[in-house]
């Protein structure tokens, strides 16, 4: 499995799935809010692809993370 900075696709994918969940962040509200294709948002829930820098700092400042978690 290839890991970038030790995290999988995986589990960052499920960081944004618990950290929505926490939030009560629909993934439809989600991608409106941020201009991303629900499609998307279910990519990177199942860990098919890792965030490109845009999409991780949009997402990070969306969710109120840090990129260094």
């Amino acid at each position: 499995m290839i890991e970038v900075n030790g995290f999988s696709a995986k589990q960052i994918g499920r960081r944004i799935r618990e950290e929505m969940s926490r939030q009560n962040i629909s993934v439809q509200q989600m991608a409106n809010d941020i201009f991303f294709g629900t499609n998307s948002i279910y990519r990177l829930w199942s860990g098919k692809v890792y965030p490109s820098l845009y999409s991780a700092v949009i997402i990070a400042d969306y969710l109120g993370l840090s990129l260094d978690y």
